[in-house]
């Protein structure tokens, strides 16, 4: 409800900013919106839409997917 289009470019800008400051951050955050982006679609086609679980799913996916990249890394 109070969520503004300012709040969302702060935390972008965050987000971006200290996914720099790590050799492989960019290439992480890159994965990680893959994989949300990936398994958003497979939802949003099956199921006509997303809800709080599935979104609890996206996290949880995209915490495993970062995981096993950060240790190939």
């Amino acid at each position: 409800k109070n969520f503004t289009k300012r709040h969302l470019i702060i935390g972008s800008s965050l987000t971006l900013f200290f996914s720099l400051l790590f050799p492989y951050g960019i290439i992480l955050l890159g994965i990680a919106i893959i994989t949300a982006l990936l398994i958003s679609q497979y939802f949003t086609r099956k199921y006509d839409g997303l809800s709080g679980d599935m979104y609890g799913f996206m996290i949880e996916v995209s915490e495993i997917v970062l995981l096993q990249a950060a240790l190939l890394l």
